[in-house]
């Protein structure tokens, strides 16, 4: 018997996941966790889930919010159809840069990520959060901000192909 796939980034502390297989990523940021039996333990997915691991909760939260951003969206959407859409090779097609602690707008986007995890949490929209994520995601994608309404319509197009019960990780 075997498993594939395992490395150390299985047991980071900190990971971006998001389901395969439906119209819309939807990334969360899963952190450790304390068990009351186990102690502080790190969970891990089975399959149909993709993981990026993270060495700290900000690139955890601004890689979340790159994925999360309209224009990921409509990049990964762009080439992606039925079992392929949202398998880690979309990656090579939504890039995202790597994390800069030093670099304001992936702070930035890390901080929108850690608000809208929290505004879920609550029970709160994340609309006017989402279109912040947009407008800093597009500095780093080079769009124009005029171009971001028709690609926040397109994205919300894609993401209504299905029932949101279906996105769970992060609805």
């Amino acid at each position: 018997y075997s498993v594939y796939n395992v490395s150390h980034g299985t047991f980071a502390d900190y990971k971006v996941m998001w389901r395969q297989m439906v119209p819309q990523i939807r990334a969360a940021v899963v952190g450790p966790i304390h068990d009351q039996y186990l102690g502080n333990i790190s969970p891990i997915t089975q399959h149909v889930v993709s993981v990026i691991a993270a060495q700290s909760a900000d690139e955890a939260h601004y890689v979340c919010a790159m994925l999360n951003s309209s224009i990921a969206t409509c990049i990964s959407a762009s080439y992606s159809t039925g079992k392929s859409y949202g398998t880690p090779s979309m990656l090579e097609h939504v890039p995202i840069p790597m994390f800069s602690k030093n670099n304001t707008v992936h702070l930035t986007l890390a901080e929108l990520s850690c608000r809208a995890h929290a505004m879920k949490l609550e029970g709160r929209q994340t609309d006017e959060v989402e279109i912040e994520i947009d407008n800093h995601a597009a500095a780093i994608y080079g769009v124009i901000p005029s171009d971001l309404p028709s690609l926040r319509a397109e994205a919300m197009r894609i993401g209504n192909v299905c029932p949101a019960s279906l996105l769970p990780l992060a609805g």
